[in-house]
């Protein structure tokens, strides 16, 4: 595996994540705690606990990815070369 990233691969790298745990569900997102609900001041770790647990989410990230590949597959791609690179084809 390649150690060399690309130059913007951190600061994207967080935006790929997040995306990959919303298409993982509620229960991916209540695994990662504070990260996506953070703990208010003035609770317990118990109290935190059944928070975080009655937290819910109205998902509609994998319909959203389902419409977004459908829009783009949705009609055969247009493909014009220039007349020199037609034998390519």
């Amino acid at each position: 595996m390649t150690k060399v990233y690309h130059r913007t691969y951190h600061a994207r790298r967080a935006q790929v994540d997040k995306i990959r745990d919303l298409l993982e569900g509620d229960d991916r997102l209540k695994q990662q705690g504070s990260i996506y609900l953070p703990k208010p001041e003035g609770l317990t770790q118990q109290q935190y606990t059944r928070y975080l647990a009655g937290a819910s989410l109205f998902n509609t990230t994998e319909r959203t990815l389902r419409g977004l590949v459908g829009a783009a597959t949705r009609n055969l791609p247009i493909l014009e070369l220039p007349s020199r690179l037609e034998p390519m084809r």
